[in-house]
C-alpha cells in the first residue's frame, strides 16, 4: 500500500501523524511525507532583499521544516517498522503539488490534515486539504488526530456513510480489509432526509426495505472481518446525519464514499462527502474507488440495489 502524507511542521500535521496509527492501515506500507514551500506569493521586495535578516530567516525556516519532516519520518519508522518512509520537499501550491505529486507517484492514500499553518507556509489551510479531498485520483484521508488529549492505540469506533452506491460500497470494502485493534465498533449510518417523499418513486416502507438491505449486507462483510456492527437510519439531512451520529457516538473516523448513486432520489450521499469532511469533529476518509473491487468470497463488492 502507498500513502502520501502532507506534511507542514504545524500542530494538524503532527495529530496527522499520530493519526496514522489509529487508520488500521497494514503492516508493509511505503509512505513519502510531501511538504511544500509556497512560491505563488509575491517574492520579497527589492527592500526585503536588502533588509537584514529576511532571506535569512526564510532560508532558516526552510532549514527547520527539513528537521521536522526527518524527525516526524523517524517517528513513523519507529512507530512502524515494516513501514519504508521516505520524504521529499517541493515549492508551487500546495494543492497543486500534491495532486501532480499523486498522479505520478500514484498513491492509494492521501492523508492531509485538516488545518496547519507552518513556519514557512500556510500549507494545510483548509482550502487545500478540500481541494485535495475533490481532485485527488485516490482516496483522501483529512485526518483531525487527538495528540493533545493522549489517545493510545485501543479499540476504535468507525462511522461507515451506506446509500447504496459502489463508491459507499467501497468504503464498506476499505474497512473490512483493515487491519483494527481488537474490539473495534463499525456504525452503519444511512440517511433519507427529511421525510418529503410526495415526490418519492417509492413509499416509506419501500425505502425502510431497501436501506435495511444495503446495511444487511455491509453488516455481514464487517462481521465477517470480526468487527462489531450497529446501524441506524436518519431523517436527518445526510451532511448533518453522518456528523451528528459521529459526535454523539464519540466515533474517530467516518467513511464516506466520493460519489453516490443512491436507488431513491433523496439518497444523497455522494454530494454530501465534501461537507462531511469541512464539518465532522473527527477524521473523515473520503473513498474513492478506482475499479470494482471483489470480496474474498468472489461477490462483487459494490452491489447495486434496485438495478
Amino acid at each position: 500500500m502507498r500513502v502520501m502524507m502532507a506534511y507542514d511542521g504545524s500542530p494538524c500535521a503532527e495529530a496527522a501523524v499520530e493519526d496514522l496509527g489509529r487508520a488500521g492501515l497494514p503492516a508493509e506500507v511505503e509512505v513519502l511525507l510531501v511538504s511544500v514551500t509556497e512560491t505563488w506569493l509575491p517574492p520579497p521586495s527589492g527592500l526585503e532583499l536588502v533588509t537584514p535578516g529576511v532571506v535569512t530567516s526564510i532560508h532558516e525556516r526552510t532549514e527547520a521544516m527539513k528537521e521536522q519532516v526527518v524527525r516526524a519520518g523517524d517517528r513513523l519508522r519507529a512507530r512502524f517498522p515494516g513501514w519504508n518512509v521516505e520524504s521529499m520537499q517541493a515549492a508551487g501550491s500546495p494543492a497543486t503539488v500534491l495532486l501532480e505529486r499523486a498522479e505520478e507517484w500514484k498513491p492509494d492514500l492521501i492523508v492531509v490534515g485538516s488545518h496547519g499553518a507552518g513556519p514557512v507556509q500556510r500549507f494545510l489551510i483548509g482550502s487545500v486539504s478540500q481541494r485535495v479531498a475533490t481532485h485527488a485520483p485516490c482516496s483522501v484521508r483529512i485526518a483531525r488526530g487527538r495528540v493533545e488529549d493522549g489517545v493510545a492505540d485501543g479499540p476504535t469506533r468507525l462511522v461507515v456513510g451506506i446509500d447504496g452506491s459502489i463508491d459507499s460500497d467501497m468504503a464498506v470494502y476499505v474497512v473490512a480489509h483493515r487491519q483494527w485493534p481488537a474490539g473495534t465498533e463499525v456504525r452503519l449510518v444511512t440517511s433519507i432526509g427529511p421525510m418529503v417523499s410526495t415526490h418519492s418513486l417509492v413509499s416509506f416502507p419501500e425505502e425502510k426495505s431497501i436501506v435495511e438491505e444495503w446495511q444487511g449486507q455491509a453488516a455481514r462483510r464487517l462481521r465477517e472481518a470480526g468487527l462489531a456492527v450497529s446501524t441506524v437510519l436518519s431523517f436527518e439531512d445526510p451532511k448533518r446525519a453522518l456528523v451528528h451520529e459521529a459526535e454523539s457516538w464519540g466515533a474517530d473516523t467516518i467513511f464516506v464514499g466520493s460519489h453516490g448513486r443512491g436507488a431513491v432520489a433523496r439518497f444523497l450521499l455522494g454530494s454530501v462527502s465534501a461537507a462531511v469532511a469541512a464539518r465532522a469533529h473527527c477524521t473523515v476518509e473520503i473513498v474513492r474507488s478506482v475499479s470494482t473491487a471483489i470480496w474474498p468470497d468472489g461477490e462483487e463488492g459494490a452491489t447495486l440495489v434496485g438495478e
